[in-house]
């Protein structure tokens, strides 16, 4: 089981408040979807608890321990981050940058265990990249590229994942591919947070939504709560079209919110 928490914290970059006083806290189980009009502070928020970046004020704790005190290679097993717009530097096969999500479990220089070759097959299968496992990254679409390094993030055996727009590039087929793939991982007990746009896809897939505007917390619950009228209009000035179909929930942005 993992709890990954994120409490009161505050961030400030070239002397802006981007976040402040934001609680969020993610539970094994839970597809927690992080939700906000752009310079909400989401990908910032994920940055910090992914420890990339360290934050003003507040603090973050992994099953009630203070995150910074344990150690960097226990952190690396246990939490997969996934940023936004992520790229690949070097001309590596498909199935060799995947690999590299094993890396926190082996030791320095050590080959690859059987257990090791096994998950970075089953990312790939999970991902759909598996029919390229030996081209180059560098000759994948933005949108093939994208999801074999979530397959790389997929190969580690995260207990908990902090994907920043996991699905953003991504064709509609493999949009619900992948939210449906992130579905079935929190189901079998890890934690998700997902950083997302798309507002039905968020509706139909995440289990709890939380809501960030100007870098606060709006509101935190389910989708009713959070993807209410007065929510969609003040936070991103839309009115929207909600219903259920025999697939889910949708909500469909239909308008500018009227001032």
């Amino acid at each position: 089981m993992s709890t990954l928490s994120a409490n009161a914290i505050g961030v400030t970059l070239a002397g802006r408040r981007v976040l402040e006083g934001v609680d969020v806290r993610v539970c094994a189980g839970e597809l927690l979807g992080l939700l906000g009009p752009n310079g909400a502070g989401k990908s910032t928020l994920l940055r910090v608890m992914a420890s990339v970046l360290a934050p003003t004020s507040g603090a973050l704790e992994l099953d009630g321990r203070p995150l910074g005190a344990i150690a960097p290679n226990e952190r690396a097993r246990r939490i997969a981050y996934l940023p936004q717009s992520a790229v690949c530097h070097w001309p590596m096969a498909v199935e060799e940058v995947v690999a590299l999500g094993r890396l926190p479990h082996r030791r320095a220089w050590a080959p690859m265990s059987r257990h090791d070759r096994e998950c970075v097959a089953r990312a790939m299968r999970a991902t759909d990249v598996e029919p390229f496992r030996g081209r180059s990254v560098g000759a994948l679409s933005a949108g093939e590229r994208a999801r074999v390094l979530l397959a790389r993030a997929l190969a580690g055996e995260p207990r908990i994942l902090l994907a920043d727009e996991p699905v953003a590039g991504l064709d509609p087929a493999h949009q619900l591919e992948v939210m449906a793939m992130l579905s079935r991982m929190a189901a079998r007990g890890a934690a998700v947070i997902v950083v997302l746009h798309d507002l039905t896809l968020a509706a139909r897939h995440c289990s709890r939504l939380t809501l960030l505007r100007a870098g606060r917390v709006v509101a935190s619950g389910d989708a009713d709560a959070v993807l209410c009228t007065e929510h969609l209009r003040d936070t991103f000035g839309i009115r929207a079209l909600s219903g259920e179909s025999p697939e889910g929930r949708y909500v469909i942005p239909v308008g500018r919110a009227t001032p």
